[in-house]
């Protein structure tokens, strides 16, 4: 777990909740959609009631002018909202992508270390068998050698 935290990678559950999040806005976007739709069918109604209406002519065009302008200026904010939400996520994206380049390098690293690990082991063992051997033949040089040394004392001292 420590090591996803150190690469920046998120858990399932913040994944869930940014997905969570995610659906929730494409669900207001979806009834944005609708209601600039609903929106744009009132405007044409309005339309519709002033050409009838001869006599509320001038009212209803500044109706039309005024929500014509709320709506232009709610496609603008919602346009300026989902470009931001595309980039925050092209962003996320790339960062995701890097985090788990970063982590393919680590687990690359470590197969390799791995590898590394074991070939010195052996190594060590190889070294260990040696030093062991060299020990033995020590061990029975310095006993041939007492045994001659106390030959050669027993010897001398018989002579004298």
């Amino acid at each position: 777990m420590n090591l996803f935290k150190r690469v920046g990678l998120v858990t399932t559950a913040t994944y869930d909740r940014l997905a969570d999040r995610l659906r929730k806005t494409e669900s207001r976007l979806a009834k944005a959609d609708r209601e600039l739709e609903q929106l744009r069918a009132d405007a044409r109604t309005w339309k519709a009631k002033a050409e009838d209406a001869h006599a509320r002519l001038k009212s209803a065009a500044e109706e039309a002018t005024r929500r014509t302008k709320e709506l232009e200026h709610a496609m603008s904010e919602l346009r300026q909202h989902i470009a931001r939400q595309d980039a925050a996520m092209e962003k996320d994206a790339n960062r995701y992508a890097r985090r788990v380049a970063a982590v393919d390098a680590l687990h690359d690293r470590l197969v390799a270390t791995e590898r590394e690990l074991v070939a010195a082991r052996d190594e060590l063992m190889a070294v260990e068998t040696k030093l062991d051997i060299l020990e033995a033949a020590a061990n029975v040089l310095d006993v041939r050698t007492r045994a001659m040394l106390d030959r050669s004392d027993a010897t001398t001292s018989s002579r004298t």
